[in-house]
């Protein structure tokens, strides 16, 4: 029960997966031992895969907007101010753990 609460939310931390298993079954749970038995069943926590920067809609965007502008004079692109896009956040970045076979990874 414990491997298919984790393969259906592989975002839940151990903690989160030792209270559900609380709820259910009435029995407590260490998050060590919830540990132990997802790695027995070889399931990992490891870092999410990050998503590309650019959706296939933005590249197609882009790729729009140059064939609309590759026929520009110098003059109409000196009315054009260029600036580099800085990353901010106003909250902290988390890392986003997952669970994942060993085999998919080795």
């Amino acid at each position: 029960m414990l491997i298919r609460k984790s393969l259906n939310n592989r975002r839940a931390t151990s903690r989160q997966l030792a209270e559900e298993m609380q709820k259910v079954t009435g029995k407590q749970l260490s998050t060590t031992t919830v540990k132990t038995r997802l790695l027995e069943a070889g399931l990992k926590s490891c870092r999410a895969a990050r998503k590309p920067l650019l959706t296939a809609q933005n590249r197609k965007r882009r790729l729009l907007w140059a064939r609309a502008h590759k026929t520009w004079t110098v003059q109409q692109w000196r009315t054009v101010m260029f600036t580099d896009e800085s990353r901010f956040s106003l909250v902290s970045d988390k890392l986003v753990h997952v669970r994942r076979r060993r085999e998919k990874y080795i």
